[in-house]
């Protein structure tokens, strides 16, 4: 029985440093995802920031309309 209580300890020992080591591990992916996500924020503010400015495309009934006018001033 001390035996089987030994091993039980020394088993939940064991099991609370690896449940710290990746407590600590989690902390450092926490830390890097926190950073791509600022990263991936910024580059997504400069290629929009890079992007032109949407321009007014004329359809083609603009055209007629325009086409018409001229004829009946011309």
């Amino acid at each position: 029985l001390e035996y089987y209580d030994k091993g039980k300890k020394e088993c939940i020992e064991s099991l609370r440093k690896e449940l710290e080591s990746l407590k600590q591990e989690k902390e450092m992916v926490d830390g890097k995802l926190a950073g791509l996500l600022i990263a991936s924020k910024d580059l997504d503010n400069l290629i929009e920031s890079q992007r032109p400015s949407p321009t007014v495309e004329s359809t083609s009934r603009d055209d007629q309309n325009r086409n018409s006018s001229a004829s009946e001033n011309g």
